[in-house]
């Protein structure tokens, strides 16, 4: 092999690979086989070019050329049915046989009838070179100027087809390859005639051999850049690096093998050494050096394909994480407008989220610009069942309201991106056609789609939390409300009493026959009553008063021998009241006042229970009653507690005891639990209970300070 026959080498492996990758991306569509068929017509025009170099004898050369010939002439056959094909068909007889018979039938036959008259030679490369490389030459015969005719026409069909096919094709990726494929494809067609026609001006000047060599090389380039970046068949990261590692491969393997060749050929005829030994060394030498850099070679390609996908993955991966934090509504949607105009570099970006109430999607910055599911019923449907990144043209234009259409128009919209959570339409954004003019790419698209599930996830979430959030104020207001009323039925039912009571005496007092001492006796029960009614604001007052918390060190046996004393002075029965001091902490920090009147209130509900035994437990004697209050450390609290041994407090009645107004007691207000939990709550601690006949404990939980 020599060094001329380089670049068809490079081409044949471009050229073999994207046809084997194109075949095998979808062995069994229509459009895969006739493409890699097309394809690979040029990998036999690169593998003819490559013979024809190598072989040293013009008989075989010449063989070879008119094979060229043939794959050359055959071209223009296959270029009209790619054109009818790709990247969609829109005529039915395209598909039958008939059509296909009927485009190659023509270019054939004329080949047939082409022999054995040659219009293909070949020449040497120099006078020095054993190598030949080929040419046409023109005749006026019949079958050759036919030949030529009939490949014009064909090449003018097929860019004819493919440019009336662009107003037909939907999506802009679609419009791109076909645009591109078709320009690409005619620039190629001129290159090569030029080439041709002013053949004997260019021997003048520059090489024909390079000039025929840099197109086919140009031609395999071609296929190559739109396989990878318009994306015509899907070829994924990995493959793309194979495919440039491979071509880069054969570069290096085909300067070894040159280099192996003459280095072999020279020992050969200065040492006289075995020329096959010292290659097969010579190769398992290269090998090994060879492998080092073949992995440098792939790491290098897949760093710089993947640079981009790198970053975004990385991008991608910090938005997520992100995205699992609450944001309200605003605020989440502009985080999520702000990624996708850094990594998309996308121009305008309108959203429109969906309400509820009035089954429209509204603007979120423009509250008057409303989109009706009503009047959009086809476009919103469709959007759902194609559930990923849509482009406009995906959609059936001529169904979507004009309105709509319009207002497209207007903001260059290029991509909708849906956010769908279990087949219900979340909310919609927009984008206007990207920055600096660019398209948006498959890949990018499918980034969109990839994101937009995302995105639906964690609404949906956001609006779970904030209609739990809703609904705990709503259930929040509205316990409120039930104690406000509850509270305030009990404060009526409480004045109602009183009031009754100094309401009869008043009438009493009115009547002249009472005797004085019946008047006293009145005068005394609306004073009792005046003074419950004064008790009752009182607690009250407490309960709703907004209280102040004066921190201080507070000696806890102080604060117990305080409740105690104030206990005795109603204790008229000899009940025990003992304290239990098991913490080191003998001094902590609160608000000795609250805390001690809290204490004060269990005391007397304490002693209230004992008495309560006491007088219906005929079992039960009253020196047996007993009052305890403890303090100690646990787990980082100090615990008092306030035990009895009392009446109990019935299972039914459950935690309503710290509800204002409620009471068992006759003479009681019903106030008195409500502000010791209110107290304890202050004070930042919790207070509980256990309770069955014969014994009470309340347990007061305050952190340690």
């Amino acid at each position: 092999m020599n060094i001329y026959s380089l670049p068809a080498l490079i081409s044949f492996t471009i050229n073999a690979s994207v046809a084997l990758l194109i075949l095998m991306d979808d062995p069994k569509a229509t459009l895969n086989k006739w493409f890699a068929a097309f394809v690979a017509l040029f990998a036999f025009w690169n593998l003819s070019e490559i013979l024809i170099l190598n072989v040293h004898k013009s008989g075989n050369a010449i063989f070879i050329a008119q094979v060229l010939y043939r794959i050359i002439f055959i071209v223009p056959a296959f270029f009209v049915i790619i054109a009818y094909k790709f990247p969609r068909s829109f005529h039915k007889f395209s598909n039958s046989l008939l059509f296909y018979f009927i485009v190659i039938l023509l270019p054939v036959v004329l080949l047939l009838l082409s022999f054995p008259t040659f219009h293909i030679q070949t020449i040497r490369l120099n006078s020095e070179s054993n190598s030949f490389y080929y040419k046409f030459y023109f005749k006026n015969s019949l079958v050759f100027l036919s030949q030529l005719i009939v490949s014009i026409i064909y090449f003018t069909w097929g860019l004819i087809v493919l440019l009336r096919k662009i107003s037909k094709l939907k999506t802009i990726k679609h419009k791109n390859q076909t645009l591109f494929f078709a320009v690409g494809f005619f620039a190629i067609l001129i290159l090569f005639a030029l080439i041709n026609i002013f053949r004997s001006w260019f021997e003048q000047t520059v090489s024909f051999y390079l000039l025929s060599t840099l197109l086919t090389f140009l031609i395999s380039l071609f296929f190559l850049y739109v396989l990878l970046h318009y994306k015509i068949f899907q070829v994924n990261k990995i493959i793309k690096s194979g495919i440039i590692y491979s071509t880069l491969s054969s570069i290096v393997l085909a300067i070894y093998f040159l280099i192996i060749q003459s280095t072999s050929l020279t020992v050969s005829k200065y040492f006289n050494i075995n020329s096959f030994f010292f290659t097969t060394i010579l190769i398992i030498v290269l090998v090994f050096l060879m492998r080092p850099l073949e992995k440098l070679l792939q790491n290098k390609i897949d760093n710089f394909l993947r640079k981009d996908f790198a970053t975004y993955r990385h991008n991608f991966s910090i938005f997520t994480k992100q995205l699992q934090e609450y944001k309200s509504l605003n605020v989440f949607f502009e985080f999520v407008k702000s990624f996708i105009e850094k990594n998309f570099f996308t121009g305008e970006i309108i959203l429109f989220i969906y309400d509820d109430d009035s089954s429209t999607f509204h603007n979120e910055i423009h509250p008057n610009e409303i989109l009706s599911v009503k009047e959009n019923k086809y476009f919103f449907k469709t959007l759902i069942e194609f559930n990923r990144a849509t482009e406009i043209f995906e959609f059936n234009i001529t169904k979507i309201n004009k309105d709509l259409l319009d207002y497209f128009d207007r903001h260059n919209i290029q991509i909708i991106v849906p956010f769908i959570f279990e087949e219900k339409l979340l909310a919609i954004i927009f984008i206007a056609e990207k920055k600096y003019a660019d398209k948006f790419t498959e890949d990018e698209i499918e980034k969109l789609t990839i994101m937009s599930g995302e995105v639906s996830l964690a609404f949906h979430r956001n609006q779970m939390f904030e209609d739990l959030q809703r609904k705990i104020k709503d259930r929040y207001r509205l316990e409120n409300l039930a104690s406000i009323g509850q509270m305030t039925a009990g404060i009526a039912h409480e004045i109602r009493n009183p009031l009754n009571t100094i309401s009869l005496s008043v009438q009493t007092l009115k009547k002249k026959e009472i005797s004085e001492d019946d008047k006293n006796d009145l005068m005394n029960y609306i004073s009792e009553e005046i003074n419950r009614l004064e008790r009752i604001l009182q607690d009250f007052l407490k309960l709703s008063k907004e209280r102040k918390i004066n921190l201080s060190k507070v000696k806890i046996e102080n604060l117990f021998d305080r409740v105690i004393l104030a206990l005795e002075r109603e204790n008229n029965k000899n009940i025990k009241i003992n304290k239990f001091i098991t913490s080191n902490h003998y001094q902590f920090i609160t608000d000795e006042d609250i805390l001690y009147q809290s204490l004060l209130n269990l005391g007397m509900n304490a002693f209230d229970a004992v008495m309560e035994r006491c007088e219906t437990d005929a079992s039960f004697k009253c020196k047996d009653a007993e009052i305890k209050f403890s303090f100690s450390d646990k787990n980082n609290f100090h615990i008092i507690r306030v035990e009895d041994n009392g009446i109990g407090i019935r299972k039914e009645t459950g935690n309503k005891i710290f509800d204002p107004f409620f009471t068992t007691k006759e003479e009681g207000t019903g106030l008195g639990l409500s502000i010791v939990n209110n107290i304890i709550g202050l004070l930042s601690g919790t207070i509980t209970y256990k309770s069955e006949f014969g014994k009470t404990e309340f347990i007061i939980k305050l952190k340690l300070n």
